[in-house]
């Protein structure tokens, strides 16, 4: 069965599940990605699960201690015309991503020492469901399932 064949909420429950930890997960997950990977849409592991490394890196002794904790917040969710980025500490650079459900890029902001909230605008997007992605310059990875709804 190909993903045009899935409604919204069985499209949701399975990007839902292909975004868990692989570790916490297993097999489900992996099915799960799997479906995706075959109608295009890749979903990568979070590096902050536990036991799981970025690609780039090879092994446990090429990761650095960070100075700090980063976190991410993206509001609101349900969203109409803008989303809101917050990453804290402040002063964070790197890359924010929407995608499509079938991981098409939909909109994109690069930001460079934000010191306030970003913005990006998605009211030319249709409604549905839409995977946001931020890649910051120290190796965080953030993922957030978005639903434009209006």
């Amino acid at each position: 069965m190909g993903l045009v064949e899935l409604d919204s909420l069985e499209l949701a429950s399975l990007l839902a599940i292909a975004g868990e930890c692989e570790d916490l997960g297993g097999k489900a997950v992996n099915d799960a990605r799997s479906a995706l990977a075959s109608e295009g849409v890749f979903i990568w592991e979070d590096p902050a699960c536990a036991g799981s490394l970025p690609p780039s890196r090879k092994n446990e002794s090429d990761l650095k201690p960070l100075a700090a904790t980063i976190t991410a917040e993206c509001w609101p969710n349900p969203a109409n015309d803008r989303l809101f980025f917050n990453f804290m500490p402040v002063n964070a650079s790197g890359r924010v991503e929407v995608m499509d459900a079938r991981g098409i890029l939909v909109a994109s902001q690069s930001f460079h020492d934000q010191e306030s909230t970003l913005e990006i605008n998605v009211g030319a997007l249709s409604q549905g469901i839409y995977l946001a992605r931020a890649s910051l310059a120290d190796g965080s990875l953030f993922t957030w399932k978005i639903i434009i709804q209006r």
